[in-house]
Protein backbone atom coordinates (compact mmCIF):
# COMPACT_ATOMS: atom_id res chain seq x y z
CA UNK A 1 0.00 0.00 0.00
CA UNK A 2 1.30 3.44 -0.90
CA UNK A 3 1.88 5.90 1.95
CA UNK A 4 1.41 9.64 2.16
CA UNK A 5 3.09 11.46 5.04
CA UNK A 6 2.46 15.09 5.91
CA UNK A 7 5.36 16.35 8.01
CA UNK A 8 5.26 19.17 10.56
CA UNK A 9 7.97 20.90 8.54
CA UNK A 10 5.71 21.23 5.46
CA UNK A 11 7.20 18.31 3.55
CA UNK A 12 4.77 16.05 1.71
CA UNK A 13 6.16 12.57 1.15
CA UNK A 14 4.88 9.77 -1.00
CA UNK A 15 6.33 6.36 -0.16
CA UNK A 16 9.19 8.13 1.65
CA UNK A 17 10.09 10.36 -1.31
CA UNK A 18 9.48 14.11 -0.83
CA UNK A 19 7.28 15.76 -3.44
CA UNK A 20 8.45 19.11 -4.88
CA UNK A 21 5.98 21.25 -2.95
CA UNK A 22 5.62 22.91 0.44
CA UNK A 23 2.50 22.17 2.50
CA UNK A 24 0.86 25.38 3.73
CA UNK A 25 -2.32 24.01 5.27
CA UNK A 26 -4.21 20.76 5.84
CA UNK A 27 -7.97 20.75 6.29
CA UNK A 28 -10.58 18.08 6.91
CA UNK A 29 -14.35 18.16 6.54
CA UNK A 30 -16.73 15.61 8.00
CA UNK A 31 -20.50 15.56 8.09
CA UNK A 32 -23.38 13.36 9.11
CA UNK A 33 -25.72 11.62 6.73
CA UNK A 34 -29.36 12.47 7.32
CA UNK A 35 -32.25 10.80 5.56
CA UNK A 36 -35.50 12.73 5.52
CA UNK A 37 -39.07 11.85 4.74
CA UNK A 38 -42.17 13.96 4.31
CA UNK A 39 -44.76 13.57 7.04
CA UNK A 40 -48.33 13.87 5.84
CA UNK A 41 -50.11 16.87 7.30
CA UNK A 42 -46.85 18.43 8.45
CA UNK A 43 -44.94 21.36 7.02
CA UNK A 44 -41.55 19.82 7.71
CA UNK A 45 -39.68 16.64 7.10
CA UNK A 46 -38.76 13.97 9.59
CA UNK A 47 -34.98 13.66 9.81
CA UNK A 48 -33.34 10.35 10.55
CA UNK A 49 -29.66 9.99 11.42
CA UNK A 50 -28.13 7.57 8.92
CA UNK A 51 -24.45 7.57 9.89
CA UNK A 52 -21.35 9.55 9.11
CA UNK A 53 -20.14 10.49 5.65
CA UNK A 54 -16.51 9.87 4.69
CA UNK A 55 -14.05 12.60 5.65
CA UNK A 56 -12.79 14.93 2.92
CA UNK A 57 -9.18 16.01 3.27
CA UNK A 58 -7.53 18.94 1.52
CA UNK A 59 -3.82 19.72 1.39
CA UNK A 60 -2.96 23.24 0.28
CA UNK A 61 0.59 23.42 -1.03
CA UNK A 62 2.84 25.61 -3.16
CA UNK A 63 5.34 24.71 -5.86
CA UNK A 64 7.93 27.46 -6.21
CA UNK A 65 10.02 28.15 -9.32
CA UNK A 66 13.57 27.12 -8.46
CA UNK A 67 16.18 29.89 -8.77
CA UNK A 68 18.47 27.81 -10.93
CA UNK A 69 15.53 27.16 -13.32
CA UNK A 70 16.94 23.84 -14.51
CA UNK A 71 13.55 22.35 -13.71
CA UNK A 72 10.49 24.58 -13.99
CA UNK A 73 7.54 24.71 -11.60
CA UNK A 74 5.51 23.08 -14.37
CA UNK A 75 7.86 20.09 -14.39
CA UNK A 76 7.36 19.83 -10.63
CA UNK A 77 3.59 20.10 -11.13
CA UNK A 78 3.76 17.22 -13.62
CA UNK A 79 5.57 15.14 -10.96
CA UNK A 80 2.91 15.90 -8.31
CA UNK A 81 0.06 15.22 -10.76
CA UNK A 82 1.52 11.86 -11.81
CA UNK A 83 2.15 10.88 -8.20
CA UNK A 84 -1.54 11.02 -7.33
CA UNK A 85 -3.03 9.66 -10.55
CA UNK A 86 -1.58 6.19 -10.14
CA UNK A 87 -3.68 3.08 -10.73
CA UNK A 88 -3.30 -0.42 -9.32
CA UNK A 89 -5.01 -3.13 -11.36
CA UNK A 90 -7.08 -0.44 -13.09
CA UNK A 91 -8.32 1.07 -9.80
CA UNK A 92 -7.22 4.22 -7.96
CA UNK A 93 -4.51 3.64 -5.38
CA UNK A 94 -5.53 3.55 -1.73
CA UNK A 95 -3.06 5.54 0.36
CA UNK A 96 -2.20 5.01 4.01
CA UNK A 97 -2.13 8.49 5.51
CA UNK A 98 0.35 9.66 8.13
CA UNK A 99 -0.60 13.00 9.63
CA UNK A 100 -1.21 14.20 13.17
CA UNK A 101 -4.48 15.87 12.14
CA UNK A 102 -5.72 12.81 10.25
CA UNK A 103 -4.68 10.51 13.08
CA UNK A 104 -6.62 12.56 15.63
CA UNK A 105 -9.72 12.22 13.42
CA UNK A 106 -9.12 8.48 12.93
CA UNK A 107 -8.55 8.82 9.17
CA UNK A 108 -6.23 5.99 8.14
CA UNK A 109 -6.70 5.51 4.41
CA UNK A 110 -7.60 7.90 1.61
CA UNK A 111 -8.26 7.95 -2.13
CA UNK A 112 -7.12 10.77 -4.39
CA UNK A 113 -10.24 12.81 -5.24
CA UNK A 114 -8.93 15.81 -7.16
CA UNK A 115 -6.30 18.42 -7.77
CA UNK A 116 -7.01 22.14 -8.06
CA UNK A 117 -4.18 24.18 -9.59
CA UNK A 118 -3.67 27.96 -9.74
CA UNK A 119 -0.70 29.46 -11.56
CA UNK A 120 0.61 32.58 -9.83
CA UNK A 121 3.00 34.04 -12.42
CA UNK A 122 3.56 37.16 -10.30
CA UNK A 123 5.18 34.98 -7.63
CA UNK A 124 6.69 32.33 -9.91
CA UNK A 125 4.64 29.73 -8.04
CA UNK A 126 1.85 27.22 -8.56
CA UNK A 127 -0.75 26.90 -5.81
CA UNK A 128 -2.20 23.42 -5.25
CA UNK A 129 -5.19 22.03 -3.43
CA UNK A 130 -4.79 18.26 -3.33
CA UNK A 131 -8.07 16.63 -2.34
CA UNK A 132 -8.67 13.19 -0.87
CA UNK A 133 -11.66 11.29 0.43
CA UNK A 134 -11.51 8.84 3.30
CA UNK A 135 -11.45 5.19 2.30
CA UNK A 136 -12.84 2.90 4.96
CA UNK A 137 -13.72 -0.45 3.40
CA UNK A 138 -15.38 -1.81 6.57
CA UNK A 139 -17.78 1.14 6.88
CA UNK A 140 -18.48 1.01 3.15
CA UNK A 141 -19.21 -2.71 3.31
CA UNK A 142 -21.66 -2.28 6.20
CA UNK A 143 -23.41 0.63 4.45
CA UNK A 144 -23.70 -1.35 1.19
CA UNK A 145 -25.13 -4.32 3.09
CA UNK A 146 -27.71 -2.04 4.76
CA UNK A 147 -28.72 -0.58 1.39
CA UNK A 148 -28.99 -4.04 -0.19
CA UNK A 149 -31.16 -5.25 2.69
CA UNK A 150 -33.45 -2.22 2.37
CA UNK A 151 -33.67 -2.64 -1.41
CA UNK A 152 -34.48 -6.34 -1.07
CA UNK A 153 -37.24 -5.54 1.44
CA UNK A 154 -38.65 -2.83 -0.84
CA UNK A 155 -38.63 -5.07 -3.92
CA UNK A 156 -40.48 -7.94 -2.20
CA UNK A 157 -44.14 -7.51 -3.11
CA UNK A 158 -46.53 -7.46 -0.19
CA UNK A 159 -49.11 -10.22 -0.17
CA UNK A 160 -52.73 -9.21 -0.07
CA UNK A 161 -55.24 -10.87 2.25
CA UNK A 162 -56.82 -12.69 -0.68
CA UNK A 163 -53.44 -14.06 -1.81
CA UNK A 164 -52.90 -15.48 1.68
CA UNK A 165 -56.42 -16.88 1.85
CA UNK A 166 -55.46 -20.40 0.98
CA UNK A 167 -54.75 -22.93 -1.66
CA UNK A 168 -56.63 -23.86 -4.86
CA UNK A 169 -59.21 -25.90 -2.96
CA UNK A 170 -60.13 -22.84 -0.89
CA UNK A 171 -60.55 -20.81 -4.07
CA UNK A 172 -62.78 -23.48 -5.55
CA UNK A 173 -65.01 -23.48 -2.43
CA UNK A 174 -65.19 -19.66 -2.52
CA UNK A 175 -66.30 -19.72 -6.17
CA UNK A 176 -68.89 -22.38 -5.38
CA UNK A 177 -70.26 -20.29 -2.50
CA UNK A 178 -70.30 -17.22 -4.71
CA UNK A 179 -72.35 -19.13 -7.31
CA UNK A 180 -74.71 -20.35 -4.58
CA UNK A 181 -75.23 -17.04 -2.80
CA UNK A 182 -74.57 -14.61 -5.59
Amino acid sequence: MSRIAIGKNGVLRMDGVPLPCIVNRVGCRGKIVIDSSKIEGSSGRRKVFDGWDDWDLSIDATIYEPNERLVSRYDHLRTVNEAFKQLEDGLPVIYALESQLASSLNIRQVLFAGLDVTDDSGRDAVELSINFTEHDPVVGLVQRQNVETEEAAASTPEETVIERAGDEADWSRLRDMEDLYG
